[in-house]
């Protein structure tokens, strides 16, 4: 027996004020944008897809497993309950590691991308009984001679959600805080069909967010032509597609006739000088032609913002906003981010991190001092207000 658990969202952000203007604005999307497809689950953001993966290699095995929604931190279990897996991330992992300690007689199995050495104590004792950690589930399939399978929804079955879709992994950029691996893989049809096939025949959606790093450097893009009359075919309430990409890329694609409903823009800081520092494909003359390019196609746009970049001043804070405030009728939502100094890294080279550093839920950064983070604060609190009277 397998037990795929996840932990729930409200213990994750326990230690937020659900009444921060952060919250409401947050809360404000999916209630505000239901209209238009915008659908979360009540335990999670969005479907967790290793769990669809697992699931249905699972399925495919004849093995016997359940999902467990993790509601507290005190929650044990031992080995009469099955294998134990989750998916760690920096923002669930001191909860994870608590859940093992309380359960000597546990079995757990655990994958993600962080660093592992956080689970040393717990790897090392015989008495935590942690099977593996870290490995990807290509690894645990063919270590416990699985073999592999489509994804399942089954255990999510007619959740309103936003199912992502991945087309390629992978990006051709290098910008200094982002550790996507370089290079481009793109995913067989093949897959890509077996898993929209079952996001259609087990889930309730009315778009589909396209899980691409850069939409566009992969040459199957233009697929979503074909594959948004098929979705919708299956699926008559699809509304289109939500990619993510590069003011480049937004101004050199052709995205008509491509079921995009709406595209998240990497913007960051609307300033030049920050932008060429990090590395990203864009400037602020590319920017703004995306903008007007979306607008023109009747596409929503949707800036990703971050908060906390160390070059960062109040001039620089505010020319992004007044960008924000030129574009406002124009703007769908935005996605407001606080830097994370990400482990391989070129900024995690460049500064001197700690581990909360590494979380993107923390806005104050140790390497700044007490002035800068008051800067960065008062920002991200104009930013969040702003963007409220936005949606």
């Amino acid at each position: 027996m397998y037990i795929l658990a996840q932990i729930h969202t409200d213990l994750i952000n326990a230690d937020q004020d659900q009444n921060s203007i952060e919250s409401q604005y947050y809360n404000g999307i999916w209630k505000k944008k239901a209209d238009d497809g915008y659908w979360r689950p009540e335990a999670y953001w969005e479907i967790p897809l290793w769990m669809a993966k697992v699931s249905g290699i699972l399925l495919k095995n004849g093995k016997s497993h359940a999902k467990h929604i993790v509601t507290t931190d005190e929650v044990t279990y031992n080995k009469s309950h099955g294998i134990v897996m989750f998916s760690v991330l920096d923002s669930n992992k001191h909860i994870i590691k608590k859940i093992i300690n309380n359960s000597p007689d546990g079995a757990f199995i655990l994958g993600g991308y962080i660093d592992w050495s956080y689970f040393d104590d717990e790897y090392e004792s015989e008495a935590m009984n942690l099977y593996s950690r870290g490995e990807t589930i290509e690894h645990w399939a063919k270590r416990n001679e699985l073999k592999d399978a489509p994804p399942s929804y089954h255990l999510f079955q007619d959740e309103k959600c936003i199912p992502r879709l991945t087309m390629s992994k992978g990006c051709n950029h290098m910008c200094s805080f982002c550790s996507i691996p370089k290079g481009i893989t793109e995913i067989p049809m093949s897959d890509i069909m077996e898993n929209l096939t079952a996001m259609c025949e087990q889930l309730d959606f009315e778009l589909i967010y396209i899980d691409d790093k850069t939409f566009g450097q992969c040459r199957n893009h233009r697929s979503l032509e074909f594959l948004g009359l098929w979705i919708r075919g299956m699926n008559p309430a699809f509304k289109g597609f939500i990619v993510q990409t590069t003011a480049a890329m937004v101004k050199k694609l052709d995205l008509s006739g491509l079921h995009i409903f709406a595209v998240e823009v990497g913007v960051e800081s609307y300033n030049d000088d920050i932008l060429s520092e990090y590395r990203k494909p864009a400037t602020e003359h590319l920017i703004k032609l995306a903008a007007q390019k979306l607008k023109h196609e009747g596409i929503k746009f949707i800036p990703n913002i971050i908060i906390g970049m160390p070059e960062e001043t109040s001039r620089t804070y505010a020319r992004t906003y007044n960008f924000i405030e030129r574009y406002r009728d124009d703007i769908f939502s935005i996605n407001i981010y606080n830097l994370a100094v990400y482990d391989g890294t070129e900024l995690a080279d460049r500064v001197d991190a700690t581990e909360d550093d590494k979380d993107e839920m923390k806005i104050k950064k140790s390497f700044v001092d007490e002035e800068k983070h008051k800067l960065d604060e008062a920002f991200s609190t104009m930013l969040f207000s702003n963007a409220l009277t936005i949606l």
